[in-house]
C-alpha cells in the first residue's frame, strides 16, 4: 500500500509540474520587446493599452512598444521608417497602403502562420480575400470592415407621405425632392463631395455597369457598360435636382452625420461608424433613435443590385521584424473573439470573427443589420482595388478633384468621368 502511495504522489508531482510547464516555459523565455505602430484615433489608445497590458500578462516575456500615430501622419510616417529601416514589428494601418508596401517588398506573408491558427477557422471569409488581394498573398488581416449603407430620417420620410426607405434611384431621386425645402435649410441628401467621394460615386457608376470594375484582360471598366451614365445620375442629384446641401462639395463623412443630425439633411450615405453618434444625436436610446431615423441598404440602379463599399482597416507584420513569432502573437490576441469584440462595440466597425455577431449588443441593434446583409451579399458588396500601389494616391489626388470639379460644373458629367478614367488607367500603364 506504502509503495502504492508513493507512486500516486510522484505521478501527482510529475502531472502538476507538467500542468506549470507551459507558464514556466513562459516565464523563463527570453525577454523580447516589439514595436506596435496604430493609426487609430487617439480616443481609443485607452482600449488599446488595456488589451496590450492583458496581452503583456499572458506573455510576461513580450514588452509590447506601443506608438499611436495620427491618422493624417501615419502613411509618411511609413514612408520614412523604409527609407530609413527603422519601420515597426507591426502596425494596424488603412487598407488603400496595401499595394503601394507590398509592392515595395515589406510586408511578410502572413498565410503560413494563419495556416497553422485554430483561430482563425472562426474568422469571416472576406478576412482572407481581402488580405490577400495583393498577388493572392496573406499580407494582411482585416480585424474591421467597414460597409456603407443609406441613412434616412424616418420622420421625414412620414411627413412627405412615404411608408418605407427608398429601394432604388427613382425612389431615392423621389424622397430627396420631397424632403428638400430651402427656405427651411432643409435638403434631402448630404452628399460626401471631398475626402472619400470615390467609395461613392464608384458605387454608383458600378451599379449602372453591372459592377465592373476591371475588365478580362485587366484593363479598366469602370467608365464602360454605362459606367458614366452613373455619375452622370449621382452628380446631377446636386447639380440638377439640387437636392444636395450647399456644402456637399466640401463634405466628409464627419460633415455628412452633423448634417444629418442637425436636421439639414434628410439621407446620406455611410457605414456603421454613424450608428453611434446618430442613436445619441436622437434621444440617446434605440427607442428613441428609431423614431427619427433608420438604415437600409444603398438604393438600387438601372440594373437591380446594389453595390455597397467595403472598407478595411487591420494589421500588417514587416519583413525587417526581428521577432516575428512573437508579432503573431500580438495579432492573434488583437483578432480573439473577446478583444474583436472590445473594438467593434468601441468603434461601431463590422467584427472579423464570425461568432461576435451572435452577441446580444450585436444581435440587439436594429440599425446594424442591413451593414452585415450587405456585407454577406456578394453581388452587392465592392472592395477597392487596394492591390495597386498607387491606388492611395490616387484617391487622395485626382479622384477627389475630378469629382469635385464635376459637383462645381466646371467640367461635364461626361469630362469628369473620362478624367478620372484616365488618372486610374495611367497608373496602370
Amino acid at each position: 500500500m506504502r509503495a502504492v502511495h508513493k507512486l500516486a504522489v510522484v505521478l501527482g508531482l510529475v502531472l502538476a509540474l507538467a500542468g506549470l510547464a507551459p507558464a514556466t516555459a513562459r516565464a523563463q523565455a527570453k525577454p523580447v520587446t516589439i514595436t506596435f505602430w496604430d493609426a487609430e484615433p487617439a480616443d481609443l489608445v485607452q482600449l488599446r493599452m488595456e488589451i496590450i497590458k492583458g496581452f503583456e500578462a499572458k506573455y510576461p516575456h513580450i514588452k509590447v512598444n506601443y506608438l499611436n500615430i495620427p491618422y493624417a501622419e501615419a502613411r509618411q510616417k511609413l514612408v520614412t521608417a523604409v527609407a530609413t529601416k527603422t519601420l515597426p514589428d507591426t502596425m494596424f494601418f488603412q487598407a488603400t497602403w496595401l499595394g503601394e508596401f507590398a509592392a515595395m517588398g515589406e510586408l511578410l506573408d502572413l498565410g503560413p502562420y494563419a495556416d497553422k491558427w485554430a483561430g482563425a477557422k472562426n474568422l469571416l471569409p472576406q478576412v482572407f480575400s481581402v488580405g490577400a488581394a495583393y498577388k493572392n498573398t496573406l499580407y494582411y488581416l482585416p480585424s474591421e470592415f467597414q460597409i456603407d449603407a443609406l441613412y434616412y430620417r424616418a420622420d421625414w420620410l412620414k411627413e412627405a407621405g412615404i411608408k418605407t426607405p427608398p429601394s432604388n434611384w427613382a425612389e431615392f431621386l423621389d424622397a430627396a425632392k420631397k424632403m428638400t425645402n430651402p427656405a427651411k435649410n432643409r435638403y434631402g441628401f448630404s452628399m460626401r463631395g471631398a475626402g472619400g467621394s470615390e467609395r461613392y460615386y464608384i458605387m454608383w457608376m458600378l451599379m449602372a455597369n453591372g459592377n465592373v470594375f476591371f475588365e478580362k484582360d485587366g484593363s479598366l471598366g469602370l467608365h464602360k457598360h454605362g459606367g458614366i451614365d452613373g455619375l452622370k445620375n449621382y452628380l446631377e442629384l446636386c447639380t440638377v435636382h439640387q437636392v444636395c446641401t450647399p456644402n456637399s462639395v466640401n463634405n466628409s463623412f464627419l460633415e455628412n452625420t452633423a448634417e444629418f443630425s442637425s436636421g439639414a439633411a434628410g439621407m446620406y450615405i455611410h457605414n456603421q461608424y454613424s450608428v453611434a453618434r446618430q442613436i445619441k444625436a436622437f434621444g440617446g436610446t434605440m427607442e428613441a433613435a428609431r423614431e427619427k431615423f433608420g438604415t437600409a441598404p444603398i438604393p438600387r440602379g438601372p440594373r437591380g443590385r446594389y453595390i455597397a463599399a467595403n472598407f478595411t482597416n487591420g494589421y500588417v507584420m514587416f519583413k525587417q521584424s526581428a521577432h516575428p513569432a512573437e508579432t503573431w502573437e500580438l495579432l492573434k490576441w488583437m483578432l480573439s473573439p473577446e478583444n474583436d469584440s472590445k473594438f467593434s462595440q468601441t468603434t461601431g466597425a463590422l467584427p472579423a470573427n464570425k461568432s461576435v455577431y451572435e452577441e446580444a449588443w450585436f444581435k440587439g441593434n436594429p440599425f446594424l443589420g442591413v451593414f452585415k446583409q450587405q456585407l454577406d451579399d456578394p453581388a452587392g458588396s465592392f472592395n477597392f482595388p487596394i492591390q495597386m500601389a498607387k491606388w492611395n494616391s490616387l484617391i487622395a489626388g485626382p479622384l477627389k478633384e475630378e469629382f469635385q470639379k464635376g459637383l462645381l460644373k466646371q467640367q461635364s458629367p461626361e469630362a469628369t468621368g473620362e478624367a478620372i478614367a484616365k488618372a486610374i488607367s495611367d497608373t496602370l500603364k
